[in-house]
């Protein structure tokens, strides 16, 4: 997604950002302004299958001690982003 982005012309903050999520995996972030100026942020988080992955390598057997710490991660990541339309 960040080539295109370059191919289209459209100038990034910086390269996308890479965060190892404890028990998930890897999620890669780039920021962006749209034509009317406002940050956008793309995030690509880890898929099942690296979750599964991750946590089989690092757990006896494969599931984490809490469920709820995924969810827990998602809504930290877009606590107080704003959504078009909601200005």
């Amino acid at each position: 997604m960040y080539q295109r982005l370059l191919e289209k012309g459209i100038v990034c903050y910086s390269e996308p950002q890479v965060v190892e999520l404890p028990k998930f995996g890897t999620m890669r972030a780039v920021v962006f302004e749209d034509p009317d100026g406002q940050l956008i942020e793309l995030v690509q988080l880890p898929s099942a299958d690296e979750i599964q992955r991750v946590r089989a390598a690092s757990e006896p057997n494969g599931r984490s001690q809490s469920n709820d710490a995924w969810f827990q991660a998602c809504a930290r990541m877009t606590c107080g982003r704003r959504v078009r339309g909601n200005h």
